[in-house]
């Protein structure tokens, strides 16, 4: 309080051009630190002595509080501006897909997969049509397809009609378990929105990718470098997920939920209202489904977040959901359809012990079937 006091003149200025100087003086003559610790001390005795507020969701209150201080602090150190991300609307995507799917058939030859695109367009429509009738009810749902049935677009369309449905601007974050894969699904995004004909800013601002090799300075003679833009900035951009759609990694995703490190923790205010489309959700370790469930069940009970598991091996996780946890609405109800009119290796183990003479004799007679 007292360096408060003596370095006034220091304050006022280094505030003067974001407060009131009314709100200043005012705030420095109403401080009261004794007083500000004794409410400390009295919330402390409430949360740890007497139990009186659930610390699950005081937990995640906490942190939502700190990430959002934690990234407004590094903003404003930086001296940017934040930025205003651009959204494209799902009639603009779906148009976009129909426009890349038309073209592909009429350079290829149409019959060539003429079985396999009429199973992807089922697919798509049927996910489609049930998200438009679920939407407003359902906060997690799940989307169970064979591998090489078109998920990616599938579940991003789903999620485009989704944020449309319940309005405002929510942000889609596309998790995936490999940074091996992310450039794949990205450049399949980017695809759809390249041909929307809907960007009219800076992509940063529509399509993020972030992973650990995110947000590194470009050089010169780099793909994506921007002599105008502040590499500092560039960072913030990619670490606080400031556009309207990201993908990312498991890591980058379910360490931001359950974090003490500033780095990851800044983005976790951007949870709140997003919608997450979880691809290969199998790839995360079993240990993990009841912690992952939970928490996922807190984000969307308590801050309006929506969930959309996607995944060709359903795992036993959002299957039967205790009474206290959001049920899981599969948007392909008739899932197990389409895997038998897609052919597919059968792997048959066989654990008994055999030797080398009969298993050659086995795989001989294979051979020649």
């Amino acid at each position: 309080m007292e360096n408060i006091e003596t370095n006034l003149k220091e304050v006022r200025k280094a505030y003067r051009d974001m407060l009131d100087e009314q709100l200043i003086n005012s705030f420095i003559k109403g401080f009261n630190p004794h007083e500000l610790l004794r409410k400390l001390l009295k919330l402390e005795y409430y949360y740890t002595v007497r139990g009186k507020y659930k610390r699950d969701t005081s937990y995640f209150a906490h942190q939502f509080i700190y990430s959002s201080l934690i990234a407004a602090d590094k903003l404003s150190a930086s001296g940017e501006n934040p930025t205003s991300i651009r959204f494209i609307q799902s009639p603009g995507i779906l148009l976009a897909r129909d426009k890349i799917v038309q073209s592909r058939m009429e350079k290829n030859n149409k019959d060539s997969q003429g079985e396999i695109n009429s199973i992807r367009e089922d697919i798509f429509r049927r996910v489609q049509t049930n998200m438009e009738l679920f939407a407003d009810t359902q906060r997690i749902f799940t989307i169970t397809s064979p591998t090489g049935s078109g998920k990616t677009w599938t579940g991003f369309c789903a999620a485009t009609k989704l944020r449309d449905r319940l309005g405002g601007n929510r942000k889609i974050v596309y998790v995936l378990p490999f940074t091996s894969i992310i450039d794949q699904n990205y450049k399949s995004i980017q695809e759809l929105f390249h041909n929307s004909g809907e960007i009219t800013d800076k992509e940063r601002f529509y399509l993020l990718k972030h992973h650990h090799l995110s947000g590194q300075v470009k050089e010169e003679n780099e793909e994506g470098y921007d002599p105008a833009s502040s590499p500092v900035f560039e960072q913030l951009l990619t670490e606080d997920w400031q556009s309207a759609v990201i993908v990312t990694t498991f890591v980058q995703f379910f360490e931001s939920m359950i974090s003490v490190r500033n780095r990851m923790l800044k983005k976790f205010h951007n949870y709140a209202g997003s919608i997450f489309l979880i691809d290969e959700i199998q790839a995360l370790d079993i240990k993990y489904y009841p912690l992952v469930e939970y928490v996922l069940n807190i984000l969307c009970r308590e801050y309006d977040s929506r969930v959309i598991l996607m995944t060709a091996t359903r795992p036993a996780i959002f299957g039967s959901s205790p009474n206290d946890r959001l049920p899981a609405m599969e948007l392909l109800e008739n899932y197990p359809d389409y895997y038998s009119r897609f052919n597919r290796t059968c792997l048959i183990p066989k654990l008994d012990k055999i030797g080398l003479e009969d298993f050659v004799q086995e795989i001989a007679a294979l051979i020649k079937d």
